[in-house]
């Protein structure tokens, strides 16, 4: 759940947690990006996580003062693979504008220097991303010809001629175990496409 708030930072501890109070009676941790005085009024965008352990209900709130964040931040949670610790993760070392240009450029490797991505889930964030943001239009066929190995170039091949579409190809085949033989390969994207399709 995605809310705009206004409240006042009233205490931060050692691991640099804020907390933000919306009146007297009701105070709650956030995590920020941004850095904040103790006492000072702020306008923030808060995503709130709720997770489920030990008979209780955790909440955790995710706090930014850009509309634009939030919205970088809604969409890296919708990839698979990517929860609102690892969102907020990337937007604490890259920005929202940085993310759209990497995303842009097909640039994954950016992506990879930022501590707990992957080189996986690197690609899978450019491409998912790249529907929404657009991207230069060599984008997937940079990404299929320098990084998918012999094997994948050639199933790649055999499912564009049945009519598959190359970006969700590619973005099963970056799901789906190196090791694994051709034909393997082709029959277990052939099933995820079909099942989507």
């Amino acid at each position: 759940m995605i809310l705009k708030v206004s409240g006042k930072i009233t205490f931060r501890d050692n691991s640099g947690t804020y907390f933000l109070s919306l009146s007297p009676f009701f105070s709650f941790q956030i995590e920020t990006i941004q850095e904040y005085q103790i006492g000072s009024s702020v306008d923030l965008w808060l995503y709130m996580s709720a997770k489920e352990g030990e008979g209780r209900i955790d909440l955790k709130f995710f706090a930014f003062e850009n509309h634009s964040y939030i919205e970088a931040f809604n969409l890296l949670i919708n990839i698979s693979g990517v929860g609102p610790k690892m969102a907020f993760n990337i937007l604490k070392n890259i920005s929202d504008a940085q993310l759209k240009q990497i995303v842009i450029k097909g640039d994954f490797k950016e992506l990879k220097k930022i501590p707990g991505v992957g080189e996986k889930l690197a690609k899978r964030i450019v491409l998912e991303l790249s529907r929404t943001f657009g991207s230069d239009e060599n984008l997937m066929t940079k990404l299929s010809q320098k990084d998918l190995n012999r094997d994948q170039t050639e199933v790649l091949k055999t499912l564009l001629a049945m009519g598959f579409e190359q970006q969700d190809i590619i973005a099963i085949m970056n799901e789906s175990p190196i090791d694994i033989s051709k034909a393997e390969l082709l029959k277990q994207v052939l099933v995820k496409l079909t099942a989507n399709g």
